[in-house]
């Protein structure tokens, strides 16, 4: 392999080493609000088994223990958002 192939070989390696650090940055940016979104979401059914909680007295230990874990899930996808968006180039993290 001559030097002017190999020096091709590498930039097009770089090329697509760059192109796969971007697509990366482009789902993890993704991710973070895809993360955002199902807490919110389940912020909302949280508090709406809450509110059926209070009008139906007789179901209302299984409907706040549902709450409960919807309110989990939201500060699981918090932290996830978090982590995804430190992560991220210009954050502090790595890239």
């Amino acid at each position: 392999m001559s030097d002017q192939e190999a020096a091709r070989q590498a930039e097009a390696l770089a090329q697509k080493a760059a192109r796969a650090r971007a697509r990366s940055h482009a789902l993890r940016a993704q991710s973070a609000k895809m993360a955002r979104q199902v807490a919110e979401i389940e912020d909302v059914v949280a508090e709406t088994l809450d509110h059926l909680a209070e009008e139906h007295p007789d179901h209302a230990d299984r409907l706040r223990a549902k709450s409960q874990a919807a309110r989990s899930v939201a500060v699981a996808e918090r932290l996830f958002e978090r982590q995804e968006q430190a992560s991220q180039p210009g954050n502090g993290g790595q890239a």
